[in-house]
């Protein structure tokens, strides 16, 4: 018996990719923000977030965030 290739099924590319980059940044940013209310340290939290390697871009938005609101 002969093996008989079959193709994977055909699947679009998104239409829009960068719409769905933003829904995910802003979902990773929510997590972020919910984690970062739960920190209890005994160290000066700017110091704690240094350390963070990640953390450093959604700090930088959150406390653009809070600066526009004032």
């Amino acid at each position: 018996m002969e093996k008989v290739f079959v193709t994977p099924p055909y699947k679009p590319p998104l239409p829009f990719p960068g719409r769905h980059k933003k829904e995910l940044a802003d979902k990773y940013r929510a997590i972020f923000a919910k984690n970062i209310k739960q920190v209890e340290a005994r160290i000066p939290l700017v110091d704690a977030l240094t350390h963070i390697p990640n953390s450093q871009k959604f700090l930088k938005d959150l406390i653009m965030e809070k600066i526009q609101e004032v």
